[in-house]
């Protein structure tokens, strides 16, 4: 006697998965974080750049505690828009190690650790190095001919601003950060980055906001060729995928 087999039950088609920005996000640093962790098994040898930078910022940051350290650390770092540009430009590798006014020492030791440690680990010191100094310069520059354009213009800025030191790592580590997340694909933490600077500059429309919006374009700006280059490639891919 042939039995017949029961009947299938309907399967309603599967649904994607969906994530929260949050967990999304924190897939994104598990994945960007894949090559610092087998580099920190090679201990220190593996970011001399970042574990110099934050060593050097300790101590400039020491030495600002006393009169005689605050006016050597000027002197090597101390940058403003009112300072002569050959004065500036010789003091432009030091001002990025100088701590901001604005910023806790803590803070700008952070961000370098962090983001130095995260861009030396996946494209070596000296592109890390390269994308920081001219992201601090551009940014610098950046912010002198806003001061020189005045408060009448739609970019410029109050005079006093002019007179603010010009310091820290912050410019460096957004275009770092951006530099990053363009090649390694990390769109969300991308995202979020500029959407902070962004608000950051609506709610304080100051000088160090505005280099943080030229710093982003600095780093976009770095990783548009290999970016391009992925994007064509993968459109010359699909045909041959397809047939």
């Amino acid at each position: 006697m042939i039995i017949a087999a029961p009947p299938r039950a309907h399967r309603s088609p599967s649904r994607p998965v969906t994530r929260s920005p949050v967990s999304a996000v924190v897939e994104e640093w598990h994945r960007l974080m894949a090559v610092p962790r087998l580099s920190m098994r090679e201990g220190r040898r593996a970011f001399p750049l970042t574990l110099c930078s934050t060593g050097l910022i300790m101590v400039l940051w020491l030495a600002q505690m006393t009169r005689q350290g605050e006016a050597a650390v000027r002197l090597l770092g101390g940058i403003s828009a009112k300072l002569p540009l050959d004065v500036a430009l010789i003091r432009l590798p030091g001002s990025m190690l100088v701590p901001a006014p604005n910023l806790p020492a803590w803070g700008a030791l952070t961000q370098v650790l962090l983001v130095f440690g995260l861009a030396e680990a996946w494209f070596g010191a000296r592109r890390t190095l390269g994308i920081a100094l001219a992201a601090t310069a551009l940014s610098t520059l950046g912010g002198r001919i806003m001061c020189m354009l005045g408060p009448h213009h739609l970019l410029g800025l109050p005079g006093s601003e002019a007179w603010v030191l010009d310091t820290g790592p912050s410019s460096a580590v957004v275009a770092l950060l951006v530099y990053v997340c363009c090649r390694r694909r990390a769109w969300l933490t991308l995202s979020v980055l500029v959407a902070t600077m962004v608000g950051e500059l609506i709610v304080l429309p100051n000088l160090a906001g505005r280099e943080h919006i030229i710093a982003i374009a600095v780093g976009a700006a770095a990783a548009s060729p290999l970016v391009v280059r992925r994007v064509q490639l993968r459109q010359l891919a699909a045909p041959v995928s397809t047939g």
